[in-house]
């Protein structure tokens, strides 16, 4: 079996991508990493130019006695450029997209891609989120002195959640936004610095995704 280090290679990193967040009209050099076993005949990049697929042919940028690496530019047509590697061998070829490496033709779905829209804020390269549902994270003391919603079905902490139907959606363990403050510690001694929270609007069901309204917080 072929390792996994031993399959090309290509990711967005600065490493493979020259600029991950250019303008329309601009060029991007995009790079693929082979194994030094790797039998390769030739290298291309498959893109996506206004709904039509075209190839450009890589070239040999630099090679060691470990890996090669092949280099192409790829012109930023539309506002979301997708883009795959194929790998053309003695035997056949392969593809490697974003979900990985394969020896038959798969979707667009999996393309690796390169989007004109403005780059992140600079923390998020450094955030470790983790995303908490109120109801399930924690119940404060100040939870038991609410008043119930007409449609929640008052559920003990520790049963289990409904698999589905509508009891899913109904059960209300009496998690809050109190429960979530006391508990940061916690999350700072997992190393979480960014909390992503999902909603607690006015609602008619327990995960609050159908909102009533976005201008007042569930009571």
């Amino acid at each position: 079996m072929t390792s996994y280090f031993a399959n090309p290679h290509h990711d967005g990193s600065p490493l493979y991508v020259s600029n991950s967040h250019p303008s329309l009209g601009d060029t991007a050099t995009i790079r693929l990493r082979v194994h030094a076993q790797t039998p390769e005949q030739a290298v291309w990049v498959r893109a996506v130019h206004d709904g039509e697929p075209v190839r450009v042919q890589a070239r040999l940028e630099r090679a060691d006695a470990n890996e090669r690496w092949y280099a192409a530019e790829l012109t930023i047509h539309n506002p979301m450029v997708n883009y795959r590697w194929l790998v053309v061998e003695p035997n056949g070829y392969r593809w490697l997209t974003d979900r990985g490496v394969f020896d038959r033709d798969v979707s667009d779905a999996g393309d690796f891609r390169i989007t004109t829209h403005p780059a992140p804020p600079g923390w998020t390269e450094q955030a470790v989120v983790y995303q908490i549902f109120p109801d399930r994270f924690a119940r404060s003391a100040a939870a038991a002195a609410r008043p119930l919603p007409q449609w929640a079905m008052p559920t003990n902490w520790d049963q289990p959640p409904s698999a589905g139907g509508l009891a899913s959606a109904k059960e209300l363990y009496g998690g809050d936004l109190s429960g979530v403050a006391e508990h940061l510690d916690y999350l700072e001694h997992l190393g979480v610095n960014t909390v992503y929270l999902t909603p607690f609007f006015a609602c008619n069901s327990v995960h609050r995704y159908d909102a009533n309204s976005f201008s007042s917080f569930d009571p």
